[in-house]
């Protein structure tokens, strides 16, 4: 089960369908009636000796039905308000729930593609460090801030690290059965809530219908990392576009951009 489908299915809200429940109570009520007016007028007309004494049995009669009916309107009314009211009630804190549920998962994703992007950097600056280690072994001072530099480098990897193990901890990772046009529309849900997503266009075409086991955490945080780099180069109102194909037994998914691309002499 997707991550992003656990946090949707932890509000299970009550349904309630009301024109079969206000047919029920009208037949209730109606049968209720029915058997109150045949059963009273039938003893009504054996207890009664002359007309009067019937008019002052039928108008007991007449008002302890208005003064049942009312009571028992009040009670039923009650006991659906009561429920009613308790559904609102779960419902606001199972929103609350998930408030807090999509929260935690879009902060782990956030935590992995910092990690992702912070281990970037690092790479580029460890090859700058040696880069210049190679050319300037004979300069003590600069010598050292090298080396000040390389613990300093050590410490962010640590640091990239722990984040990445912090995001995979908050996501549980295992293999199972993705849909994998249904897992792309809810990854494009989530990525439009970051910065650099919000203001683009993204849209989904040639989808193929298609399911594969996989690792659904780190699938996720792939094509994430894909969407938000697409996003970057393509600038706040560029577009995105990504396509789901299958080719001689293998699935190709393609996220295209209209970024400038990357210069020809890189």
């Amino acid at each position: 089960m997707s991550s992003l489908q656990r946090v949707k299915q932890i509000s299970h809200p009550a349904l309630i369908r009301p024109a079969r429940q206000a047919v029920e109570s009208a037949l209730l009520y109606m049968l209720l009636c029915s058997t109150y007016i045949l059963a009273s007028g039938y003893l009504a007309v054996l207890v009664a000796a002359t007309p009067y004494k019937l008019y002052v049995i039928e108008t007991i009669k007449g008002i302890g039905f208005i003064v049942s009916t009312g009571v028992l309107f009040f009670v039923i009314s009650y006991l659906r308000y009561t429920r009613i009211r308790r559904q609102d009630e779960m419902i606001i804190v199972q929103e609350k729930m998930l408030l807090n549920a999509e929260r935690r998962l879009i902060a782990a994703m956030s935590t992995a593609i910092v990690a992702h992007d912070l281990n970037n950097l690092l790479m580029v600056l460890s090859g700058l460090v040696e880069a210049l280690k190679r050319r300037e072994r004979d300069a003590p001072f600069l010598f050292r801030m090298i080396e000040e530099i390389d613990v300093s480098i050590e410490k962010l990897s640590h640091l990239a690290k722990r984040l990445a193990s912090a995001a995979r901890r908050a996501v549980p990772e295992k293999k199972e059965d993705v849909d994998m046009k249904a897992a792309l529309i809810e990854l494009v849900g989530v990525v439009r809530k970051h910065p650099d997503v919000r203001f683009c266009r993204i849209s989904l075409s040639g989808i193929a219908p298609l399911t594969l086991v996989l690792d659904r955490t780190l699938f996720e945080e792939a094509v994430l990392n894909i969407l938000i780099n697409a996003a970057q180069a393509a600038g706040p109102t560029g577009q995105i576009e990504g396509r789901l194909t299958t080719e001689q037994g293998a699935a190709i998914l393609e996220i295209h951009d209209s970024g400038p691309g990357v210069p020809d002499d890189l």
